[in-house]
């Protein structure tokens, strides 16, 4: 297993925080996130790569930086 940490911007409550952890959850990884200091950190297999990671998360209009 990997742990890839984000800073991400745009979250603004715990719907947020459930939305983010359900999408990489349907991916097969487990994610903590922090809706106050944008801090998401994803358990994760080879399987879901750094960009496909990225990538759902800006797909819900969320900015990885």
């Amino acid at each position: 297993m990997h742990i890839t940490k984000l800073n991400v911007k745009g979250l603004h409550c715990e719907a947020c925080e459930a939305l983010i952890k359900d999408i990489v959850y349907d991916e097969g990884g487990n994610a903590t996130v922090d809706y106050k200091s944008g801090k998401v950190s994803i358990e994760h297999s080879d399987k879901l790569e750094y960009g496909k990671i990225v990538s759902l998360i800006e797909e819900e209009g969320y900015e990885v930086v």
